[in-house]
């Protein structure tokens, strides 16, 4: 079961890497960068006879193609997209993974053996070695350094957050909920260092991580879990809003991220509030419907369907149990997401002219 979940864990990961990167598209390795070629030969002088430009500002153009004198020859080409093939990538990092999970069942043998200085060393150790090689990796070489930095700065997240677990559980003999904020605080923290705003989803994803672990600590002590799933509703709405507003790069991850922490967040409230819990988990569900046929926005469109798959059921067996209500709700919310998938098909297939809309982010 260990080793089929560190599978899962990295195949997510790395698709999510991979998908950060096709839409961001500001790495070496992508595509250059419009301008970047100059214009075919001939291009300005048939372009000017179709009076689509004019001759002065054909010469702007080819002045402005030119390379200023004494710069030399035109720096080379950009490398291509991918050196590496994906699948080898990915059979490498599962290869890596199964090495790392047998280490971790071959020290868990002897954990209990080992005193505390020698948990924290081990796993102070292997943080700052995973860091080490993470930061020697140039990611604006080639796509897969850019993928293997975030991956191992990933793992170096895990072991800082196992190294503020066993300090704060077994040297200060903290409690529970204090040693789950503490781990949240640090590995939010620390991937926040490493992430820094930048195309690297892994570590958006280690904040994320880390922030839902302060909320669980820090929410649960007191409060019990109907606030925590509040805390995970409102960091959801929060992560969501600043992803569609490209404020947390790759959008991707966010825009993923932020809904499903919505819809995870409403089903917790149900653990203290049963009759609240599935109308907020609908009501969200149908807002994220909303908002994502309105920008465009595919993933949250996605997601807030399957919202209302979960949360509709819920709903009318609650309120309606036993009653023709149940079935008939289910069949005429059924007919309404027919007819927006209908309406989506047909304003995404493209304009009366034939040119192809703009594609969903």
């Amino acid at each position: 079961m260990i080793v089929l979940a560190g599978i899962v864990l990295v195949v997510v990961v790395i698709a999510a890497m991979a998908a950060g990167r096709s839409a961001s598209g500001r790495r070496a390795g992508g595509p250059s960068a419009p301008g970047a070629q100059p214009p075919p030969p001939g291009l300005l002088d048939r372009a000017v006879g179709a009076g689509i430009i004019t001759a002065d500002q054909a010469n702007a153009i080819a002045a402005l193609e030119s390379p200023p004198a004494g710069a030399g020859a035109p720096p080379p080409p950009l490398p291509s997209a991918r050196r590496v093939p994906i699948v080898a990538e990915i059979l490498g990092y599962l290869g890596a993974v199964l090495a790392i999970v047998g280490v971790m069942i071959l020290v868990g043998q002897f954990w209990d053996r080992m005193a505390s200085w020698s948990r924290l060393s081990l796993l102070g150790v292997a943080a700052v070695a995973l860091w080490a090689a993470g930061a020697t990796l140039d990611e604006d070489a080639d796509p897969a350094l850019w993928r293997l930095r975030q991956f191992l700065w990933l793992l170096s997240a895990g072991a800082l957050a196992g190294f503020t677990g066993v300090l704060c559980d077994q040297v200060f003999s903290w409690i529970p909920q204090a040693v789950v904020l503490a781990i949240g605080l640090v590995t939010a923290t620390y991937g926040a260092l490493l992430w820094r705003l930048h195309d690297r989803p892994a570590q958006q994803v280690t904040v994320v991580g880390g922030l839902v672990a302060v909320i669980v600590g820090a929410l649960a002590w007191r409060n019990g879990a109907g606030a925590v799933g509040l805390g995970l509703w409102g960091l959801g709405v929060l992560w969501t809003a600043l992803g569609l507003a490209d404020l947390l790069p790759p959008r991707l991850v966010a825009v993923a991220l932020g809904p499903a922490l919505v819809l995870v967040g409403a089903g917790v409230t149900g653990a203290s509030w049963e009759s609240a819990a599935p109308i907020l988990g609908l009501t969200s569900a149908a807002a994220l419907l909303a908002v994502g046929v309105a920008r465009r926005t595919f993933v949250v469109t996605g997601l807030g369907v399957v919202g209302i798959f979960v949360y509709l059921p819920w709903t009318a067996g609650r309120f309606f149990a036993n009653t023709i209500g149940v079935p008939i709700i289910l069949v005429a919310t059924g007919a309404a997401l027919l007819v927006v998938t209908l309406l989506l098909l047909r304003r995404h297939g493209g304009t009366p002219s034939g040119q192809p809309r703009p594609s969903w982010h």
